[in-house]
């Protein structure tokens, strides 16, 4: 019975250390997801600002090549701002599949301290009847001493 919970705490050994690996393939989605939406916040809020001050030229007389150029620079955020939404999409699969993965090794983890623990307690109850067994056994060996 040992050599089984021997077994079974090396195996667990295994499953925590497959845990903590994908715990830290987990945060680093997250990093990564969390640095790929500042990035298409920035885009965004500049893209805004863009946006806000050819309104406001728009009311007031500018010349043909500032319009030109707030065009092209919208355009190129445009563009941008369409590269970082896929960027942060995918950045949020991926995430979702470590989260997975990490749930998952936690789960298996878990499964394996319930039968440890349940082997555990079966160890311990079939030493203590084996116990009470013999004690049960000297009992009547020092009966039949006495009373022999």
């Amino acid at each position: 019975m040992n050599k089984q919970l021997k077994s079974i705490e090396k195996i667990m050994e295994l499953k925590e250390k497959h845990f903590n690996e994908s715990q830290a393939q987990y945060q680093r989605a997250v990093e990564h997801f969390e640095t790929a939406g500042q990035q298409l916040y920035k885009i965004l809020k500049a893209k805004e600002n863009l946006e806000n001050e050819q309104r406001k030229k728009i009311k007031t007389r500018f010349k043909a090549f500032e319009i030109k150029s707030h065009y092209q620079q919208l355009e190129h955020l445009k563009y941008q701002e369409s590269e970082w939404q896929a960027k942060v999409h995918q950045a949020r699969l991926n995430l979702k599949d470590k989260e997975d993965r990490r749930t998952e090794a936690h789960f298996e983890f878990k499964k394996l301290e319930k039968v440890r623990d349940n082997r555990l307690k079966s160890f311990k109850k079939k030493r203590q009847a084996e116990e009470n067994q013999q004690l049960d056994e000297v009992s009547v060996q020092q009966y039949m001493r006495v009373n022999g």
